[in-house]
């Protein structure tokens, strides 16, 4: 439990061709931001994973970055969801909580093409 930051997880060249495969890959656009899901496919509609819904496999350089944060120890299983948000300069994200049910325990952020902040609190049950 806990998190951690891990600066230089990527090397510039991987940033840019994760960026590259990002971009030329089709953005689903009925959020307030463009999303893209690889993987098990989170349903906002249903606020949980559609197993309905076909995968899209993760392309391979990204599941290498996924695999890499298990080798690590940084998540406890090798992902097999994964999803993309755009946020752009000046957006972010509303405070939430994540819906917890749908995913297994871990969750790697991995952060491209700028800085960000993050703000954690605990929540009224802790």
């Amino acid at each position: 439990p806990g998190l951690r930051l891990c600066e230089g997880f990527l090397t510039e060249e991987e940033e840019e061709e994760c960026l590259r495969i990002v971009d030329e890959s089709e953005w689903v656009t009925g959020l307030a931001r463009r999303v893209q899901h690889y993987g098990y496919t989170f349903d906002y509609a249903i606020r949980g994973i559609n197993f309905k819904k076909p995968q899209v496999p993760i392309p391979p350089l990204l599941k290498q970055v996924g695999d890499r944060a298990f080798s690590m120890g940084l998540v406890p299983f090798p992902p097999d969801q994964l999803t993309v948000n755009e946020y752009l300069p000046g957006k972010g994200i509303n405070s939430h909580v994540d819906t917890h049910s749908a995913f297994e325990d871990g969750i790697l952020s991995v952060t491209l093409a700028a800085q960000t902040v993050m703000e954690m609190r605990l929540t009224a049950s802790g």
